[in-house]
């Protein structure tokens, strides 16, 4: 059962997350089960919610999006990533992901195949193979990456992801430091920005993203984090 943050005391938030380039030093990520409180347009639609797991060498992500109340009603909606990979730090190598729709089955998978150095991904039932780079990460592990760039100093981070077939770079950079208000008090955070994407790390949580924003068909869409517990 998720702890609510704002009934209880936090001592010492060791939250996540991310490998980094070599120079930088940081931990790796600790599992831990998050939710989030989705609103559009200052409605409240839905939540998010995450969980980053290990089982024996291989470590698990998900994040999955569902609509709640008038919202699940009038329009229900659900949409789940995951990711998997092997190994930790510098060592740390992507292994699959998939992205699953309610009701339409999944979408988009990569397969990192790293012995052959090939990228096999399918997205929409057209399969496209490539060659894989070293260093590429999914379109999640990226923000673990993130996080503990962020908790090493760096203020200006690229990094390649597969992204629906294709490898892209993602560029971010820290514009600047907020108070944000959360269940447990206002905090100080960094905001950082790629495109019309928004979200704000508090360096008092281990960077966790405390709120995260986005632009979607003239709408405000925004997540704010309600519940947090580490995993065993």
């Amino acid at each position: 059962m998720l702890i609510e943050i704002e009934r209880r005391p936090l001592l010492l938030l060791l939250l996540l997350l991310l490998p980094l380039p070599s120079s930088a030093e940081g931990r790796f990520p600790l599992p831990f089960t998050a939710l989030y409180q989705v609103t559009a347009a200052g409605l409240n639609i839905g939540e998010m919610q995450r969980r980053l797991w290990r089982e024996g060498d291989t470590s698990h992500f998900e994040t999955e999006i569902y609509t709640t109340g008038l919202a699940q009603l009038l329009r229900p909606y659900r949409y789940i990533e995951r990711s998997r990979w092997q190994g930790e730090g510098d060592a740390l190598r992507a292994d699959y992901y998939e992205v699953e729709h309610q009701g339409k089955g999944i979408r988009e998978r990569e397969r990192f195949e790293w012995d052959q150095q090939q990228l096999y991904s399918e997205r929409r039932g057209v399969a496209k193979q490539q060659p894989l780079p070293a260093g590429v990460v999914d379109k999640q592990l990226y923000q673990l990456l993130l996080r503990r760039d962020l908790a090493a100093g760096l203020r200006q981070m690229r990094y390649q992801v597969a992204d629906r077939g294709s490898i892209k770079t993602y560029a971010f950079e820290v514009l600047g430091e907020e108070r944000v208000q959360t269940p447990f008090g206002e905090l100080q955070a960094l905001r950082i920005e790629r495109g019309e994407t928004r979200f704000w790390c508090a360096p008092s949580l281990d960077y966790l993203v405390v709120r995260l924003t986005k632009e979607e068909d003239g709408k405000l869409i925004e997540a704010r984090l309600q519940q947090w517990q580490p995993q065993p």
